[in-house]
């Protein structure tokens, strides 16, 4: 083995140095890692595995005692300290990696020795810090060999690429060809492992600061690909111009105009194919070989890992275009979702509104045109007088969502809401969500529930569920929470005698140390020292005086709320029949100034730390806050404009229900709620409730973990990826992305609070089960219906509510028609340019509220908008 003399004393140093700052969180930094190239943590994969850890000190274990393990289990490690179950794809790393090491693959040095590897290498980066180790594979021939170079900084996933090309470069200048696979954010660097022949150098020296010392050559770099950026978007710009042209001689394909704006080189450039020489190396390749060839403007490749983006081609290849690499990176394979988003890249005009807009929307609209009138010519309809039929118009405050399933809660929560919901006469969502935040304020702090390493989730949750009064809600709230009152009464009735003992015995404590500060005043010098310390022992030793348990509030201020959680081991919840809660987070009791750190940090179990002159600190290292609200619709509307309530995240924690009312359809014969079922449900209650928190090592409180079954992780992440899909431009949650962000988040929380209500006694010792997952993943969608038509209740669909502003104009004026200029001055103040109108347009027309005439007038076509004479025709 080959080591300089200096090798000892360098790991001396080495060591000393670990006291130093930078190579502190050098150390600490932790890569993502598994054993053999088959291992994956996606959730698609046939056998997703959870990736582990590796520091850079670590493998300086490694390199001094390496293993001998079959490369198929050998372990490797990525040099991003970004995890999930996505970290091995180069996409997700560029977007989101930090990297705390730069690294090359030197496999072409048969004629060196390992000796002269290292001498090179150091030319390439002289006097800094690295390890070079020589591969499974090395032989005394061709020793090859990994360099590893730790840095002085975390590096983004967007600039490693070039850094890894410099160092690269510098290597190649210096006789050693690499292996550019290393340049892509996701590659795999193989860790030390021993061969026939294995040699390693340790090297001691200062961390690479990569912007300093890799200046001019970022800076050339930077300047070439500023170059060739702007040669790709000459060809971008011309490949569009004459995909706009074919479009507006009535070409609306959307595939045939992504090819036409795509060349295939410009397309594999875009989605990570690396170019060399004639060929381009595949960003799934696991062989790091270019295999990816262009003939006439389609790719052929010999990638096995490409099979599932393009088609079978000649000699058992893979052949496609353009667009499918734009179908499999983009939209995950969904052929029809990449339709629609290419579609949405280019415009043309709608002749029956004059709009521009998308041919995706101008497709649609023409095939709903072509299915409300087939047999008409599409031209002819345009100038023919509207006194056709008017289809009956959708309302625009239309906001029911499908009723829920009574059945959706389970086990013995489910039967108390289903009971509750008869006894009431109420609607299900009532009882359900009160019930669900019933469970949380039993669980919440004590347990937790892990869905991956480094990923975890409290079980305490928010929930609304918005109902108009005269709706029982105060009955169906204290039928729900009846047992955690119960639960209250009886720990106060257990701890008042030793409250009452406490409280005689501090008063004593309290009397003697007032005797002793008079003693004091009066003593003589040689007395006081005496008379201090007893004082002092009494001080350090004075009564505590128990807190009488305390599960869940109502009214309470921002400020008071932190001091009741800290002295209720950081957890409460506030469940209340009304929404008061909102009015003082906005400021009622603070001059209008809103105070939402508490609540934020209560949802996320963020530490908190707040320090005021006129009152006890507060400190919680991990706070639970639970809600359960029934405040009236209308208190929901305007949410969204109270400052900070939407940009800081508040609206977007809760989870929202928005039953219909049973309002003039109740009866009085009702059934009361079962005595074996109210008696299951408070027993579960307080069983939840007695469970305690566990210890770590220190005896220092630390929340159980749930874990998931193998199974309820799989459809967990399918469910994840479909919330990420729906999160797109034009997806379902576009206006909500800030909510349903947080969307598989909640599922987990759910998830976890059924799982502990069907096994109330030591929940964590069972993973949560793909049964319990299936049912939490139900309700979770259930709130998503509730949640889309809730922010569009607060206003956060502006188109919609741009509509209702403009019918509201039409309404108020009694207008048969009007122009899109008449719209504009008189709604100036909330439409600031005409062309904000185009959209509020669109929601009327499609909704039957307007139809748009177009009238020649020998110069551009102008449009009338006619108002459904139906509507009209009740108006007074």
């Amino acid at each position: 083995m080959y080591q300089e003399n200096s090798t000892t004393a360098s790991k001396c140093e080495f060591k000393n140095d670990l006291a130093t700052t930078a190579i502190e969180l050098l150390m600490s930094s932790r890569g993502i890692s598994g054993h053999g190239g088959y291992h994956t943590a996606k959730p698609d994969a046939k056998n997703p595995k959870p990736y582990t850890h590796v520091t850079y000190h670590d493998i300086i274990g490694m390199a001094e005692n390496p293993g001998a393990i079959p490369k198929e289990q050998a372990q490797w490690v990525i040099f991003s300290t970004t995890g999930g179950v996505y970290a091995r794809v180069h996409d997700f790393q560029r977007q989101n990696g930090q990297y705390f090491c730069l690294w090359a693959d030197l496999d072409q040095v048969e004629e060196l020795t390992f000796l002269e590897v290292v001498n090179r290498v150091k030319t390439a980066i002289p006097g800094y810090r690295h390890i070079v180790y020589t591969s499974k594979s090395a032989t005394t021939d061709n020793p090859k060999s990994r360099v590893l170079v730790p840095l002085n900084q975390l590096v983004p996933g967007s600039g490693y690429s070039m850094l890894a090309r410099i160092l690269n470069n510098r290597l190649e200048a210096s006789g050693l060809p690499p292996d550019r696979a290393t340049e892509r954010p996701g590659q795999l660097c193989y860790l030390p492992n021993r061969g026939e022949y294995y040699q390693f150098q340790i090297n001691d020296g200062p961390l690479l600061d990569p912007y300093t010392e890799f200046s001019d050559e970022i800076a050339a770099e930077q300047a070439r690909l500023k170059e060739e950026q702007h040669k790709r978007e000459q060809m971008h710009r011309a490949a569009i111009q004459k995909a706009q042209e074919r479009i507006s001689t009535g070409q609306a394909n959307p595939v045939e105009a992504f090819k036409q704006t795509y060349p295939v080189d410009l397309a594999l450039e875009r989605y990570s194919y690396y170019r060399r020489g004639k060929k381009y190396l595949s960003p799934l390749s696991e062989s790091g070989k270019p295999g990816v060839t262009i003939l006439d403007n389609k790719w052929y490749s010999h990638h096995s890992s490409d099979s599932a983006i393009g088609q079978p081609g000649k000699d058992g290849g893979i052949c496609g275009d353009a667009f499918d690499l734009f179908v499999y990176f983009e939209h995950g394979g969904d052929f029809n979702q990449a339709v629609k988003a290419a579609g949405e890249m280019f415009t043309t005009t709608d002749q029956a509104t004059g709009q521009i807009i998308s041919i995706t929307k101008a497709n649609q609209r023409e095939h709903m045109r072509q299915q409300d009138a087939p047999e008409q010519d599409f031209q002819e309809r345009q100038t023919k007088p509207v006194e056709q039929t008017w289809e009956p118009h959708i309302p625009l405050d239309e906001n029911q969502p499908p009723a829920m399933d009574p059945n959706i809660l389970p086990g013995l929560v489910g039967d108390m809401a289903r009971a509750v919901s008869i006894e009431t006469e109420t609607p299900i969502e009532l009882a359900t969500g009160i019930g669900v935040a019933a469970i949380a304020t039993a669980c919440q702090g004590k347990i937790i529930i892990e869905i991956k390493p480094g990923y975890r989730e409290p079980l305490n949750l928010w929930v609304i569920v918005a109902l108009d009064p005269a709706n029982r809600k105060t009955s169906v709230l204290s039928r729900m929470t009846a047992p955690l009152t119960a639960w209250e009464r009886e720990q106060h009735k257990q701890m008042e005698p030793r409250i009452k003992e406490a409280a005689s015995r501090r008063q004593n404590q309290e009397s003697r140390i007032k005797s002793l500060r008079t003693k004091y005043g009066k003593a003589k010098p040689d007395e006081l020292r005496e008379i201090e310390a007893e004082i002092l022992e009494i001080e350090n030793d004075l009564e505590e005086i128990p807190t009488l348990p305390k599960a869940w509030a109502q009214d309470v201020t921002p400020e008071h709320l932190g001091t009741l959680m800290a002295q209720h081991d950081e957890r409460m919840s506030i469940i209340s029949a009304e929404g008061g809660i909102f009015d003082i987070a906005a400021g009622r009791y603070s001059n209008g100034v809103p105070n939402l750190d508490l609540f934020l940090q209560g949802h996320a179990g963020d530490s908190v730390r707040v320090d005021r002159g006129s009152r006890e600190p507060v400190y919680m290292d991990s706070p639970a806050l639970t809600f359960g609200l029934s405040p009236q619709p209308g208190v929901l509307k305007g949410l969204a404009d109270q400052p900070g309530f939407r940009s800081r995240g508040l609206l977007a924690r809760f989870l929202y229900l928005l039953p219909g009312s049973k309002l003039g359809y109740r009866a009085l014969d009702t059934t009361p709620v079962p005595a074996s079922i109210k008696n299951n449900y408070h027993n579960l209650i307080f069983r939840l409730l007695n469970l305690e928190p566990g210890e770590d090592e220190h005896s220092d409180v630390k929340p159980h973990v749930l874990t998931l079954s193998k199974d309820a992780y799989q459809e967990w992440g399918d469910f994840y990826m479909a919330v990420e899909k729906d999160l797109r431009d034009d997806g379902r949650f576009e206006h909500i992305r800030d909510w349903a962000g947080k969307l598989p988040g909640a599922a987990t929380r759910i998830a976890g609070l059924l799982h502990c209500a069907d096994n109330p006694n030591d929940p964590w010792n069972i993973p949560v089960s793909l049964e319990t997952m299936t049912r939490a993943l139900d309700l979770a969608a259930v709130f998503a219906d509730h949640a889309l038509i809730t922010f569009d209740l607060m206003g956060a669909d502006t188109s919609l509510d741009g509509a209702r502003k403009v019918w509201r104009w039409v309404e108020r004026n009694r207008l048969e028609s009007f122009s899109k200029r008449d719209c504009h001055n008189a709604l100036q103040g909330s439409f600031k340019r005409v062309k904000e109108l185009e959209e509020p347009l669109i929601v009327l027309i499609e909704r039957n509220y307007i139809q748009a005439e177009t009238k020649q007038t020998g110069g551009r076509p102008s449009i009338i908008y006619r108002v459904n004479p139906e509507i009209i025709k009740g108006r007074p």
